[in-house]
Parts: C-alpha cells; structure tokens; sequence
C-alpha cells in the first residue's frame, strides 16, 4: 500500500495548493502578490496540506492494496493457509495508527508555526501592509487586557473601533470589564481611549458589584496596538497545548462561550485520529466490492467512504459551529459513526 499511499498524498496536496493558487489568482494578476510571496506562501502551508491530505490517502493506499490482493489471488492463498481476514487486515490497522502518529505530530509541531508564517504574508495582501489592524469579530489579548472589538475603521494612521468589550485581569477571580460604543487610538500609541461606555466591577462570586458609566477612559499598554495583532494567534495557528490553555483563559473569565475553540481542540486530534478510522473501515469494505467490482472496487470504495466521510464531517462542524452539538460530538461524530462501522465489519469477518 506504500505507493497508492504517496500517490494519494501527492495528488491530495496538489489539489488543496491548486486552491490556494485559485484563491490567490487575482492578487496575483494585480500585482498585489507576488510570485515569491506565492512559492513561501504554499512552502509554509504544505505541513497544513499535508496534515489533510494523510487520511484520505490512508483511504486510499488501503483500498487500493486490499483490492490488489484480492486480485492477484493473495488473499486466497492466505485464508487456506488459515489466516483469518481479521488478522490479514491487521497491517492496515497498524499502518493507521502509524499514519495517525505522524499525523498528529505535524500538526502539533509544524502546522502551528507554517500557519503563522502564512498568515503574515496574507495579512500583507489584503491588508497592504505588514503590521496590519486587527480583524474585525476577532478576541485578542495584551498584557492585563483582553479585546473583543465589532468593527474597525482605519483612517490614515488614526484606527476607530466600535461596539468594544475589554476584560481587564485584576488579580481577583473575574476580571473587570469595559464596554464602550466606540473607542480610538494610533497604530503606533500605547494609550487606547474608549467613548461612550460602562465599567462592570465584578466580585469574587462573578455578580456585578459595581456599574459606572463614563464618557471617557483610557487603557494604557505596554505595546503600541500595531504590535498586538502580531500577538494575536487563530487556532489554526496554535498548538492543542496552546489552544487548552487559551480555553481555560476564557472559560475562568466566564465572558464568553468557548464552544467553538473547544470544537477546534478536538479537532486537533480527531483529523489525525481519522487514519486509523479509515484504516479500520476500507478493507474490510474493499475486499466486499473487489469480488464484484474487480479492480476498480477498490477505487470506487475508496472515492465514496472519502465523499461520505469528508461530507460527514463539513455537516457536523457546521451543527457544531451553529452550537446545535456539543463541541466534542460536533468534532469527534464522524470518527465515531464511521468507527463504530468499521469495528462491526472488521469484527464481522
């Protein structure tokens, strides 16, 4: 299964750096990109491809050898030797596990580190420039403070911010927290002021103790606010240890929902888990359709596990990002389901 496994690998991560490339197609005729900017851009993302592209060619390589054995009489030879097809499909199993290791390793180690690289190089495209403000709808911390901020305005060096929360870490359990309509500050000052807002003063039992309204306040950092958002890291671009830590930040605040990031935590380990799942489920599925389909049942098992697995998986993060499953069943359902299926078949034979 050695080589259907690299060439799926290969042909995987051609089609996921062919989207990008699509994706990047008009900066690249404006002249917004360029093609250096390009070739790093696919060089730091390849451990991400990579990552991706590993489970459904497990699908593949196992698929495709199952059904070469069938073909060639190999699996024959090997039941009236009185192997079970249990223990002839043992390899795969262990080839998953292999599979699933490595897997998790990269995107614990590389993935973080390229999607940081590669974010730097698309904030310069969209955003023109190589320090750019932070997103809009996007949770960020410095020093003592956390931001939440709805929309942001740049104006020359000047950046307006409007509907602005700020958790402010006191020492105490909960922090305190600012809300303000609007807010202004430059991109090289260290001195935030916020417009229009409440300060919420809470106690060690999290109610408010204390509400005062003002007009005007002002936050002083240690790092003017164009550094900040170089601080500011997605979960695409954090390791699981990272990300756990991230979580526990906010679930101590108490401010926030954390579903959606402890639905990316658990993906962090359920995409490399999905080796061994599919590792379980395509032998036993392709030695089936290899009797009927011949060579090409391995092939057809492998193209529709890899559609009903990948469709499964969009389905449950979307209920999952829509809080209509909770972050773990949203993350870890389809290795579940397609596991479940799996260890019936492989149990079966």
């Amino acid at each position: 299964m050695g080589l259907p496994f690299l060439g799926g690998v290969g042909i995987f991560a051609v089609i996921l750096i062919g989207n990008l490339i699509f994706f990047l197609i008009n900066p690249l005729a404006q002249r917004i990109i360029t093609l250096s900017d390009l070739w790093r851009l696919i060089l730091y993302k390849f451990p991400s491809f990579l990552t991706l592209s590993i489970p459904p060619a497990m699908l593949f390589g196992s698929s495709l050898a199952v059904t070469r054995l069938g073909r060639e009489g190999e699996t024959t030879a090997m039941r009236v030797a009185g192997l079970s097809l249990r223990r002839i499909f043992l390899p795969f199993l262990f080839a998953g596990v292999m599979a699933s290791g490595f897997s998790f390793l990269l995107n614990e180690e590389l993935v973080p580190k390229g999607n940081r690289k590669a974010q730097r190089i698309l904030q310069t495209v969209w955003f023109g420039q190589a320090n750019p403000v932070p997103l809009e709808r996007v949770f960020f911390q410095s020093d003592k403070y956390t931001f939440y901020i709805e929309r942001v305005e740049k104006i020359g060096n000047e950046v307006r911010l409007y509907n602005i929360l700020v958790m402010e870490m006191k020492g105490g359990r909960f922090p305190n927290l600012y809300t303000a309509f609007w807010g202004a500050c430059r991109e090289d000052s260290k001195v935030w002021s916020l417009y229009e807002g409440i300060l919420h003063q809470l106690d060690d039992r999290g109610y408010v103790r204390q509400e005062v309204k003002f007009d005007n306040a002002e936050l002083s950092l240690e790092r003017p606010f164009q550094d900040i958002w170089l601080a500011h890291r997605t979960p695409e671009e954090m390791s699981a240890r990272e990300l756990r830590k991230e979580i526990k930040t906010w679930q101590k605040s108490g401010v926030r929902s954390v579903d959606i990031m402890l639905m990316e935590y658990y993906c962090k380990f359920a995409i490399p888990f999905a080796c061994l799942i599919l590792a379980l489920v395509a032998p036993p599925l392709a030695h089936r359709f290899a009797k009927k389909g011949g060579s090409m049942g391995g092939f057809l098992v492998a193209i529709l596990l890899f559609f009903l697995y990948y469709n499964a998986y969009l389905l449950f993060r979307m209920l999952g990002t829509n809080h209509l499953l909770p972050p773990f069943l949203a993350a870890w359902a389809p290795n579940i389901v397609f596991g479940a299926f799996g260890l019936y078949l492989f149990l079966k034979e």
